[in-house]
């Protein structure tokens, strides 16, 4: 579950305070794959007998499995930021 301050971050908005897609999405693109790069490749090695199978694979996830995730989770924060923004802003919520 998401707080209210991750919610209410403005570190990415527009002058209005509108949050920002792009950057959302990005950060949340990054983030999935070094998730995924260091939550596959550690296990992996420890399980696999050589760390180049288990770096190989991670790096697979990681790129094919990343940005997948990230875009989903992206959209899913930066639809969470525009309620709370809308709440806020009634005003200034028209859709263009």
């Amino acid at each position: 579950m998401v707080t209210s301050s991750v919610a209410d971050s403005t570190l990415d908005a527009d002058v209005s305070g509108r949050p920002d897609m792009r950057a959302t999405i990005v950060r949340s693109i990054i983030t999935t794959f070094f998730v995924m790069l260091i939550g596959v490749s550690i296990p992996l090695a420890l399980f696999m007998e050589s760390w180049v199978g288990g770096i190989s694979v991670a790096l697979f996830t990681a790129m094919f499995g990343g940005p997948g995730f990230g875009l989903m989770a992206g959209m899913a924060l930066y639809n969470l930021h525009m309620e709370k923004w809308e709440a806020k802003h009634p005003e200034l919520a028209g859709h263009h």
